[in-house]
């Protein structure tokens, strides 16, 4: 069944559609424990309040420029560049994380992910047949609900590794597993004739 969804797509969406869940595993697995781990830091409810709060408002900011970037540098070059810092870059600094400071740093890093969506939605839907896009998008979603089933995993390493070692053990696996992930699926992409077009 799962090839026969494949073989329904082609460029661009295939290869988004494949490579996915090797970054849904990783965020789901480190998702679940992310609040307490910050606790277990150093960090007080009211810090982490603020993170949060601080991440909405500097991923506004990065929202309102995605566009402009996405446009001058192309969807493909755009998403890979955006997607290592954004993810990998906030990885390592959640991995190595030592008290308040660092979670902040990690949540403004985090937020460049804002640009990556649409840079990467223009890359999954450009060149895509409008009758394949609500499917695509249905097999993004149900490929985020597959990958939400790893999330006990995580529980069962912080039982035996305790929070901090487990956490910071799931936080370089997400760095490395998320930045060959974006190299892949980058030799895998193609730039969208309206990506061309907007460079020009």
């Amino acid at each position: 069944a799962t090839r026969g969804v494949l073989r329904s797509f082609s460029g661009n969406t295939r290869a988004i559609l494949v490579t996915e869940p090797i970054w849904a595993i990783p965020y789901n697995l480190v998702q679940t424990y992310a609040s307490v781990y910050m606790l277990a830091l150093g960090c007080t409810p009211v810090q982490i309040g603020l993170i949060g709060s601080a991440a909405l408002v500097f991923q506004l900011v990065f929202s309102l420029a995605g566009g402009w970037i996405t446009d001058r540098l192309g969807r493909r070059r755009t998403t890979l560049l955006f997607d290592v810092i954004s993810w990998s870059g906030a990885m390592l600094l959640w991995a190595f994380a030592r008290s308040f400071p660092w979670f902040l740093a990690a949540a403004m890093v985090n937020s460049l992910v804002r640009i990556v969506m649409t840079s990467w939605t223009c890359l999954a839907i450009e060149d895509t047949a409008v009758d394949q896009r609500v499917h695509f998008f249905t097999w993004i979603s149900v490929a985020g609900v597959i990958a939400g089933f790893v999330a006990p995993l995580s529980g069962m390493l912080v039982g035996r590794f305790g929070l901090v070692a487990a956490m910071r053990g799931l936080y370089l696996f997400g760095f490395a597993a998320m930045t060959s992930m974006f190299i892949f699926r980058n030799g895998m992409l193609v730039e969208t004739r309206m990506g061309v077009e907007r460079m020009r």
